[in-house]
């Protein structure tokens, strides 16, 4: 029980994983900053952003939902941009020949 409400505890259990995406976000656009592939990072942060944006709008509209389906809607968005951050971090790993380099 937080804030004397039972169903805040088991909100934040439910966005617990968003914590790990951020993380990993973080670094990711890091690391493709360094790589010098920052066109790519800001595409997907952009991307990101837009999917959260929508996602929360339609979701937070549904009342089962409401003020989680932000929450999830964030997750959404964080994942896409952390799946699109690796896309373009591996396919940056590849050799002129088309095999893998190790990392």
């Amino acid at each position: 029980q937080l804030f004397g409400l039972a169903e805040v505890g088991d909100m934040l259990q439910k966005l617990c994983p968003m914590a790990l995406m951020l993380a990993v976000q973080q670094v990711l656009g890091g690391i493709l900053l360094g790589l010098g592939l920052q066109r790519k990072g800001f595409y997907a942060a952009l991307t990101g952003s837009l999917i959260t944006l929508l996602f929360t709008y339609v979701w937070t509209a549904q009342p089962e939902m409401n003020i989680l389906g932000a929450g999830y809607a964030h997750l959404l968005g964080h994942g896409v941009t952390v799946m699109m951050g690796l896309w373009a971090f591996f396919r940056h790993q590849k050799t002129a020949d088309g095999k893998a380099s190790a990392v």
